[in-house]
């Protein structure tokens, strides 16, 4: 069960960064990293809802496998964005994209 969430985060990842579009690097991150947290938030937030046991299993899977998405791509954006001040500013647009995603919700 493990190796196949892993597999899963892994193909995620590198369709992540097969997708390019014109949009800066960091931006993009940025705001893929805010999706993958709002998702998250999202599916907590159905969980804590949820009044099924068969249900609560399997958004439980699914927030681990969001989680181990998230950690992934955080990893990636600190080793891309390593330097103090590209990672001040990587920060501050996730920062951005996720009070954007949040207004939208």
């Amino acid at each position: 069960m493990e190796k196949r969430m892993l597999i899963t985060a892994l193909i995620f990842v590198a369709l992540m960064g097969a997708a390019t579009g014109c949009e800066p690097s960091m931006e993009k991150d940025a705001r893929e990293l805010a999706a993958l947290q709002m998702q998250k938030s999202d599916k907590i937030r159905s969980l804590l809802a949820c009044n099924d046991s068969i249900g609560k299993m399997n958004l439980l899977e699914e927030i681990r496998t969001m989680e181990i998405r998230f950690d992934l791509h955080f990893k990636s954006c600190q080793k891309k964005y390593n330097a103090p001040a590209e990672w001040a500013a990587f920060e501050k647009a996730f920062s951005s994209h996720l009070s954007k995603d949040k207004k939208e919700h």
